[in-house]
């Protein structure tokens, strides 16, 4: 008789584990995620290798390479790179993120442009990624002279959606 309680016991609180497990695995499954590639490319600079992740917990943006394709930027000493979005007229920034050199020598804007991670894709805002997402370059020489470059990006969704 003792031995059938603690059997049954024992199924009881199995059952009751595998029970939550399945119920974590479920809404894993049901979690929806967006992947993006993002690369462009002008008479200046071009950008590659880019990635946009968006999922319902956080999203997630590797804003790639950056290589310039002129020697216009020989004499840089300082120099921004913003990704936004353009939604209803407004800019919906993604990502900014701002270079300097203060020993007053250039610097090489070619690299690897940086990571974001949070909530910063509104996943019910009216924001589409095709045709609308830029990338700004604004740079300061050696004479402290500013111009600003705009480059229309290419984003292309590479997740398989799965049918339901």
């Amino acid at each position: 008789m003792k031995k059938t309680i603690v059997i049954s016991t024992a199924m009881m609180l199995c059952a009751t584990m595998f029970a939550g497990c399945t119920n974590s695995l479920k809404d894993k499954q049901e979690q929806s995620i967006s992947v993006y590639s993002v690369s462009g490319e002008n008479e200046y600079f071009s950008i590659s290798n880019g990635i946009l992740v968006l999922t319902s917990a956080e999203d997630i943006f590797y804003g790639g390479d950056l290589k310039e394709t002129q020697t216009e930027f020989d004499d840089i000493t300082a120099y921004t790179v913003t990704f936004y979005v353009i939604s209803d007229n407004e800019e919906h920034v993604l990502m900014s993120n701002r270079m300097e050199e203060e020993t007053g020598r250039g610097i090489n804007i070619s690299g690897s442009i940086g990571k974001l991670t949070g909530h910063f894709v509104e996943q019910d805002a009216d924001i589409t990624l095709d045709n609308s997402m830029y990338c700004q370059l604004e740079t300061t020489n050696l004479a402290g002279e500013e111009k600003e470059y705009l480059l229309p990006l290419n984003v292309t969704e590479v997740t398989e959606k799965a049918e339901k």
